[in-house]
């Protein structure tokens, strides 16, 4: 959703044989309208629109395909995520599409938008990786190195409205406790914080902290200062 709360991005990844596809409406006053054509995945099985994402303005989105796959460099499953620029009339794409680095990351499992919409951080809970990255008016670039977990890291991902704090979440560590991570951009790395440096932990094991639903991806949630964070534990 944007800043205003009238205009919403839905993705629809099992539609089409799991090719997927998302929709962006906005709000007229007394009815929800589409905005321009739909985005659609590919090939069948991408899982298009498994996690979407939208900037202040709400003329950016942001749109996650898990399964898809990279044929130029021969990985399956890689993952991919995909920006789009609204121009009044129609969608176009914003810079290139995004690629995880290998088969079966399940890149762009979890993804979100700072307000300006020029960082993104993105979730790839199947290598145990998250990456940033920012748009220079041309391109984006990966910001520091990616960070790192080691049981589903990067399930859920947030970040604020400056772009310089995120969370992620690592729900299946310690026996399903699960925890969540906030980091701060130094404009240089990534560091983390919060917490005694360490995480914000589940209170009992098999809670799921920063779950959510198993097909949701999104159970964590930053406010616009990135200062306060709501967290859901699904089986606490």
């Amino acid at each position: 959703m944007n800043d205003a709360g009238d205009r919403i991005i839905a993705g629809s990844y099992y539609a089409n044989s799991q090719k997927g596809y998302a929709k962006t409406y906005e709000w007229d006053g007394s009815s929800w309208n589409q905005v321009g054509a739909k985005l659609e995945g590919t090939s069948s099985s991408d899982y298009f629109g498994f996690s979407v994402a939208m900037s202040n303005s709400g003329n950016r989105v942001a749109v996650g395909a898990r399964y898809d796959d990279d044929a130029v460099n021969n990985y399956s499953n890689c993952g991919s995520v995909s920006m789009y620029d609204w121009n009044g009339g129609s969608w176009s794409q914003v810079g290139s599409q995004i690629n995880g680095p290998s088969s079966n990351y399940y890149f762009g499992s979890s993804i979100a938008l700072n307000g300006a919409g020029d960082r993104l951080v993105i979730g790839s809970y199947n290598s145990n990786r998250t990456y940033c990255y920012s748009f220079n008016g041309s391109s984006w670039s990966q910001m520091g190195s990616y960070l790192s977990g080691s049981t589903y890291f990067g399930w859920s991902v947030d970040m604020n409205d400056a772009g310089d704090v995120i969370a992620v979440s690592e729900p299946y560590y310690n026996s399903q406790r699960g925890y969540v991570r906030t980091y701060t951009w130094s404009g240089s790395s990534w560091s983390q914080f919060g917490s005694g440096h360490t995480s914000t932990l589940g209170e009992n094991y098999s809670d799921y902290t920063g779950y959510g639903d198993g097909y949701s991806g999104r159970a964590i949630s930053l406010n616009a200062a990135g200062d306060r964070i709501a967290i859901g534990g699904i089986y606490n």
